[in-house]
């Protein structure tokens, strides 16, 4: 058998430059041929190893003249090369951000009309009960109340044959726990509360609406987007009203949802994350509630709504960025401790309050965790046990909402995690009865 010829690294670096002296394309099969016998691979891996670039031309070796193997170096081409290849890099990436900029334009203008026609779609507001305000004879200290509302999914039905019997849910069960809501605040409200309430603070978290994604390939919504709305922003609007009754102020803050962004985004975006099916929502339902001037709504684009109460600096949002921890507890440890350290940090350094409480949805449950200042709370939502909980572990959980005290020396106080599983049924056809009334209209 004959022996295999090998040539050496030192005759392929001198065949490139004689290729090249020659005015010949450098590749490694030209060095093959050249050589007559060896490896395309090899011939490449030695090229790029001793310098040798690949270009649409071949490899050019950027520091030698072609004449010699390793000849005298020519700085000033390597330099206005560069020098090129850094200007058209600049020239693309100016191109981008103009792109973009006109882009964000264009949305940003279309979110302000969609927000004026949603403003224009309430034919008129909920008139006022009449409003109560007991005189504050008690001695003890004035304190607000504050209730967490999120993951209402309006839209979303959950079949009992389809959940092993465990789950259950649709528009009219949403309506029947939205007035045993209504019930268990206002009986904390009147019968269940020493001090003097001054406020009642509605923290709106976002996925009000069930939208229109999906997990996996399942489409599990039956409601069109213009029926989840529409029933969502006039049940919540009668809730609020019929609470408003019975407090002297009410503030309403909000944060959107990951499951009312546009189909089109994969995940929720960082820019115009506002631009959302909640945040539509939230507009129409403070256009129902106009006339009742004791409501005072709380509408920005901030990704997070930050405010006082009693002294006391909240921070609020939906929850979906805290992600990781074990299914069973739920709770996203790190992500957490991450998000309280950057905040904490980011306010001193702006010479702002530090965020003593942030409130959050999304996980379906209630969740309380101390830090230092305060604490970190996860609201539950009103859907209980669902298909996608059933399908991925989690731990079941009834539907649950948040209500405390915020008291102006102690903070959070009088904590009550209002179930919602033994609704009356039937208890929110007073919200569907107004609703028809309102179609009829229309």
């Amino acid at each position: 058998m004959a022996a295999k010829t090998v040539c050496t690294e030192e005759q392929a670096l001198a065949a490139a430059a004689e290729l090249a002296r020659a005015g010949r394309k450098v590749t490694p099969a030209s060095v093959r041929n050249k050589l007559g016998h060896g490896g395309e691979v090899r011939y490449r891996l030695i090229l790029e190893a001793n310098g040798w670039r690949r270009g649409p031309d071949g490899y050019t070796h950027p520091d030698h003249k072609a004449a010699e193997a390793q000849g005298e170096p020519d700085f000033e081409r390597d330099r206005a090369e560069q020098q090129r290849l850094e200007m058209e890099r600049l020239r693309a990436r100016v191109k981008t951000l103009e792109r973009e900029y006109e882009r964000a334009l264009q949305e940003v203008n279309l979110i302000d009309r969609l927000i004026d026609r949603v403003m224009e779609a309430a034919p008129l507001s909920y008139q006022p009960l009449g409003r109560y305000v007991a005189p504050l004879r008690n001695p003890k200290t004035p304190v607000s109340k504050l209730l967490m509302l999120s993951d209402t999914h309006v839209g979303k039905v959950v079949e009992p044959d389809q959940t092993l019997g465990y789950g259950g849910y649709n528009t009219e069960i949403f309506v029947d726990r939205l007035a045993a809501l209504e019930d268990a605040v206002l009986s904390i409200l009147e019968g269940h509360t020493a001090n003097p309430v001054e406020q009642l603070v509605v923290v709106m978290l976002g996925d009000m609406l069930d939208g229109a994604l999906s997990h996996a390939n399942e489409a599990d919504q039956t409601l069109t987007l213009f029926d989840q709305w529409f029933t969502a922003s006039h049940a919540l609007a009668q809730f609020l009203r019929n609470l408003a009754a019975h407090v002297p102020v009410m503030d309403v803050y909000t944060a959107v949802g990951n499951h009312t962004r546009w189909q089109n985004q994969r995940k929720m975006p960082s820019v115009n994350r506002y631009s959302n099916l909640d945040h539509f929502l939230y507009h129409h339902i403070a256009a129902l509630t106009r006339d009742v001037r004791n409501i005072c709504w709380h509408l920005d684009k901030q990704p997070f709504a930050v405010f006082a109460v009693q002294g006391w600096t909240f921070m609020a949002g939906h929850g979906e960025h805290l992600r990781g921890g074990d299914r069973a507890l739920g709770i996203p440890a790190h992500a957490v401790n991450r998000h309280v350290n950057t905040q904490t940090q980011l306010a001193l350094k702006a010479g702002r309050p530090v965020p003593a409480y942030h409130l959050f949805g999304d996980k379906h449950k209630s969740v309380n965790l101390p830090h230092a200042l305060g604490e970190v709370v996860f609201n539950g939502s009103f859907v209980g046990v669902d298909n996608y909980a059933l399908a991925s572990g989690f731990t079941p959980v009834p539907p649950t909402q948040e209500l405390f005290e915020v008291h102006p020396r102690y903070g959070r106080t009088g904590i009550y995690p209002l179930k919602l599983q033994h609704a009356t049924l039937g208890g929110g056809n007073r919200y569907l009865e107004a609703l028809a009334t309102v179609r009829s209209r229309n």
